[in-house]
């Protein structure tokens, strides 16, 4: 048996090591939210676009990130730029709670998306109506 250090060592051009990905996206490598490094490169990542001129960041797939990591992220971010507008990618779910625990301004509406969608393509106006309602209660707690 060859010990993996040393088989990885004899990967040669082409050859992919074996690591953890994103959902199956064998392109989106899988990060240690628990590391401290990892929490250090995104504050420069998005601090360097931000001394840049950009206003924020919509990031994606936040719903498969523990809210803690965004919430350690967003508020070292906004240590440096606190007027920074931080929305991330929630499908469904807590949104509210979300939002509460990560420190993000708000998260992606596509239950209102598919709502509006379907009230058009399908003349189904009961889902708009209670996807308007719950959403409008998300007022109470941030600004969609």
């Amino acid at each position: 048996m060859v010990p993996a250090a040393l088989a990885a060592r004899r990967l040669g051009p082409g050859t992919e090591p074996a690591y953890d990905d994103f959902e199956g996206h064998s392109a989106l490598v899988a990060l240690d939210h628990d590391e401290p490094a990892v929490a250090d490169h995104v504050v420069e990542v998005m601090c360097h676009w931000l001394d840049r001129g950009v206003d924020g960041w919509r990031l994606d797939a936040a719903y498969a990130v523990p809210t803690s990591f965004w919430a350690g992220v967003a508020d070292r971010v906004r240590e440096r730029h606190p007027d920074a507008y931080l929305m991330g990618e929630v499908i469904h779910g807590d949104y509210t709670g979300f939002v509460a625990g990560s420190h993000l301004d708000a998260v992606t509406q596509y239950e209102l998306w598919k709502a509006v969608w379907s009230s058009l393509n399908d003349a189904n106006f009961f889902e708009l109506d209670a996807a308007l309602t719950r959403h409008g209660g998300f007022l109470d707690a941030f600004v969609p």
